[in-house]
């Protein structure tokens, strides 16, 4: 008998359908209280503003696992720090994008509410320059808030206590960027190519490999190219990461900004 976990079975909508014992043990719930209800009801009412419960199901759906920390509630309503992975053993599902204007100073900030309290529990500074209000995504909203919220929690993973992590923004003609840069240990050159392989976890210097599935920024990075877009990354030793999120710009018409010329060697300024 499993206890040392709380294991939920859910259906392809989310909604549980049967639990173990370590699923009262962790969270409270009986299993006459639970079956039935739905599996956000174990997120902070900001992810599910953000519809992280449902994004995160979709992309479990589509390439067969996904995992998460973050924040989790209790029946009685404390938070507790939680390694969850949502497994889809039998049904896959397409992912569909709904494609529109996404104003990035909007998206960053509610990112930003969910990044901070992970940040300062680890005594890490965290800062998101203001994003200036004409810089305006072509994205899935939902999608671009957990690639961000994917990309963010990495540095505030492996950044040790006392760094920072930042966050800005820039756009051309053409193209928007969301640059998150740390203070941390910095990816060695042999390994760079390995950061967005699926199954690939490096522990906090960067060095050697770490428990865990490794798939977040594989998965955002498969994201942000279906949305016409690409995340990238650059690093030193000693010197941290940065990672670059590129979207396509909205025009004034809700459509994309035709684009000029390649958008590679980093963000322009607008």
């Amino acid at each position: 008998m499993v206890i040392r976990y709380a294991i939920f079975a859910l259906d392809t909508t989310g909604h549980i359908a049967s639990c173990n014992p370590g699923a009262q043990r962790f969270k409270g719930y009986i299993p006459s209280e639970i079956i039935g209800r739905h599996f956000s009801i174990f997120y902070p009412a900001a992810d599910i503003a953000a519809r992280k419960p449902d994004v995160e199901l979709e992309v479990a759906a589509s390439v067969g696992r996904l995992e998460d920390e973050g924040w989790r509630r209790r029946k009685d309503g404390t938070r507790f720090w939680a390694n969850v992975v949502i497994t889809a053993e039998e049904v896959r599902r397409h992912v569909t994008f709904d494609i529109g204007p996404v104003n990035l100073s909007s998206a960053i900030e509610r990112v930003s509410a969910m990044i901070a309290p992970q940040a300062a529990s680890k005594s890490i500074g965290f800062r998101a320059a203001s994003c200036r209000a004409s810089i305006v995504a072509l994205a899935d909203a939902a999608k671009l808030e957990q690639v961000l919220l994917n990309v963010l929690s990495n540095p505030i993973k492996f950044t040790p206590a006392g760094g920072e992590v930042s966050l800005r923004c820039d756009a051309n003609d053409s193209r928007v960027f969301v640059i998150v840069e740390d203070t941390g240990a910095g990816i060695p050159a042999d390994r760079r190519t390995e950061i967005f392989e699926p199954f690939v976890q490096l522990d906090r210097s960067l060095m050697n490999p770490r428990d865990g599935t490794g798939l977040g920024l594989a998965i955002s990075r498969d994201l942000a190219r279906a949305m016409n877009g690409d995340l990238t990354m650059r690093s030193e030793v000693r010197r941290g990461v940065a990672f670059t999120l590129e979207l396509p710009r909205a025009g004034p018409d809700g459509i994309a900004t035709p684009s000029h010329g390649p958008t590679l060697g980093g963000p322009p300024s607008a």
